[in-house]
């Protein structure tokens, strides 16, 4: 059930039907399926605007479909919908969606839920109105009748999840806030188990990465550790995701443009949390866990500097040559505990790393590097099958000297080495074993619309569909 809400209005039913459709499921008299079934032998019929008939006390509104529709086209469906209801001054419908293609179903239930999305509350009371008025057109109740239905409000449950984190302004959302909303979440979800390591923990454990780089903020660094394990007895997937609350740049400031939206920095540990609540909820067979390292790139008398030499949980030595590269130090002590502590079956990590993977890729496909061909071309598949399009760049082995430094082993950002995104793979390499299977997504402009200046939630689909496709 997507919920709007209205005034009593006739019982409504929206009813797409494609050329051939018998209209099996839908309990109307022989009059109006005359009418319809004359409406289907027109050449023209995918041109056919949707139609209303009446019965009784009945409105039933037909929306002809093609069967070779456009993703384009899907996407514009809810909005049609909305003004189709408006038009009849219907406040509620139930909408069968048997006869739309079959193929292309879930993306008409990905349309219908994700137009339903609303971040709206920060708005006073007038702008709130004003918003409505001009964007939502009305309010109603939709009903969606569809196989699985109950499948795909789980995982928008964690695609909304997601999109709220991200776009919460960060006075709100910083380390100990996140961490709090998982905990609200998750708590009594059958087959979950937390732990939180804060930041004496960490500093046992010698993640001195992402100790560096919270330690000055008012919210503490702290990791987030979530299990979903419905089967025990198998290698989890591990899903790691980068969760700088906030990316002053540090004491390597970022510009007042450049600092706009770095809210969004911890897109990578929401997409984290929203897919393995979403798994949680579908009920997912297949283990998985969630890694997620949270600080806050702060500036302040403890913050971390240029020079530092940082010694990672992995005994890797670390030059700091730049503040602002500080999701790959979060990475890289976060990649050692899922290997230390897990056998995964493969790690996938998700980070708003760098600004230069726009230049690589531009703002509508996330960078991949992956040192698996089995993991990469499943990846591919899946990115294909859920239209969350992704492209690999390669682990180029002679570019690693370019990061080696002079006083340690690594430095965190060359300055002489412009393939940024490429740049910071490689940092990420030397903290993954021979062994482990190991995927890296920059999500740096996909995970956030700079038209509508709000979050995608790009990827959790990717995770729940590789979920349930191994």
């Amino acid at each position: 059930m997507i919920q709007f809400s209205s005034a009593p209005s006739y019982p409504c039913y929206i009813v797409f039907i494609s050329k051939n459709d018998s209209l099996h499921n839908v309990y109307a008299d022989d009059s109006i399926k005359n009418t319809v079934q004359s409406i289907q032998k027109k050449e023209e019929f995918a041109n056919i605007p949707p139609f209303p008939l009446w019965q009784e006390n009945k409105i039933w509104i037909f929306f002809p479909i093609a069967e070779d529709i456009k993703i384009d086209e899907i996407k514009s469906i809810p909005e049609k919908i909305h003004q189709l209801l408006q038009s009849y001054k219907q406040s509620s419908a139930s909408l069968y969606i048997d006869s739309f293609p079959q193929t292309l179903q879930s993306e008409l239930l990905e349309s219908l839920y994700c137009s339903q999305y609303r971040f709206d509350n920060f708005f006073g009371s007038v702008t709130k109105a004003e918003h409505e008025q001009k964007k939502y057109i009305t309010n109603f109740t939709l009903e969606i009748i569809a196989p699985e239905n109950n499948e795909y409000k789980a995982l928008y449950d964690g695609i909304n999840l997601t999109k709220d984190l991200v776009n919460l302004p960060p006075s709100l959302v910083h380390p100990e806030y996140f961490v709090q909303e998982a905990e609200k979440k998750l708590a009594n979800i059958k087959n979950i188990t937390m732990r939180v390591l804060l930041e004496h923990e960490l500093t046992s454990l010698g993640m001195n990465g992402i100790v560096s780089v919270g330690k000055c903020a008012k919210s503490s660094p702290r990791m987030l550790v979530v299990e979903y394990f419905p089967t025990p007895a198998k290698n989890p997937l591990v899903v790691v995701g980068k969760g700088v609350t906030y990316d002053t740049g540090g004491l390597s400031l970022k510009t007042g443009g450049s600092m706009r939206h770095m809210k969004r920095d911890m897109a990578g540990a929401a997409t984290a949390l929203g897919s393995i609540f979403a798994a949680a909820q579908l009920k997912l067979q297949n283990n998985i866990v969630a890694i997620m390292p949270l600080a806050e790139n702060a500036i302040g008398p403890n913050a971390y500097k240029p020079d530092d030499i940082i010694t990672m949980a992995n005994g890797v030595t670390v030059e700091v040559t730049n503040t602002d590269a500080e999701g790959r130090l979060l990475l890289g002590d976060a990649l050692w505990y899922a290997q230390k502590n897990y056998t995964p079956s493969a790690i996938i990590d998700f980070a708003t790393l760098t600004g230069a993977c726009q230049y690589a890729v531009g703002d509508e496909i996330s960078a991949v590097f992956c040192n698996n061909d089995t993991l990469m071309n499943r990846l591919q598949e899946v990115a294909k099958k859920t239209h969350e399009p992704i492209w690999q760049l390669p682990l180029y082995a002679p570019y690693k000297k370019k990061i080696r430094s002079k006083v340690a082993d690594i430095v965190n950002a060359a300055s002489d080495f412009p393939a940024g995104t490429m740049q910071a793979a490689l940092f990420l390499e030397h903290f993954i074993e021979n062994s482990t299977v190991w995927a890296h997504f920059d999500i740096a402009f996909t995970a956030f619309d700079k038209k509508s200046e709000l979050a995608t939630a790009r990827h959790v689909k990717t995770i729940i569909e590789l979920l349930k496709t191994s």
